[in-house]
């Protein structure tokens, strides 16, 4: 039990998540082609019961920041503190880094996804119009400074 680095043999689970999380799911090979960059899975008796899945952004003129790409929790265990867990080891290994910023992009009619991110120290800069590819706006979300996160609850 607990939060590791994503293996290949994860992505069936990790992909069944995706379907049933977003309205446009990633592919098997996008998800294939991120294990490469920091994807973290939690798993739980030998299940997968959410991810997450960031790159670290070298711009000119801007220091490094962390992008969150995905997070997702199955939908039979949301509210259990999964997502914070995950967010919080992806939030500790860019304090290892030595990052400062973490940005984010969320639909923005997914409240309680903004929401969630807001209670973690997030908060909303811009909303993007029709920034995903069914012409839906989501807000550009940054968080700057570590806050402590909770453990999951069984």
């Amino acid at each position: 039990m607990g939060i590791r680095p994503a293996r290949e043999e994860d992505l069936e689970e990790v992909l069944r998540i995706e379907r049933e999380s977003f309205p446009s799911p990633w592919p098997r090979r996008v998800l294939r082609k991120h294990l490469a960059d920091i994807f973290l899975v939690y798993e739980e008796g030998g299940r997968i019961l959410g991810y997450i899945i960031a790159t670290v952004e070298l711009l000119p003129s801007l220091e490094p920041f962390l992008h969150i790409l995905s997070l997702a929790v199955s939908s039979g265990e949301r509210g259990r503190g999964i997502g914070t867990a995950l967010l919080g080891s992806l939030l500790g290994v860019m304090e290892e880094l030595g990052i400062g910023r973490s940005v984010l992009e969320v639909r923005a009619r997914n409240l309680r996804a903004v929401r969630f991110y807001e209670r973690h120290g997030f908060r909303r800069i811009v909303l993007l119009p029709r920034f995903y590819r069914d012409g839906e706006d989501a807000y550009l979300m940054v968080r700057d400074v570590r806050r402590g996160l909770e453990s999951p609850r069984k």
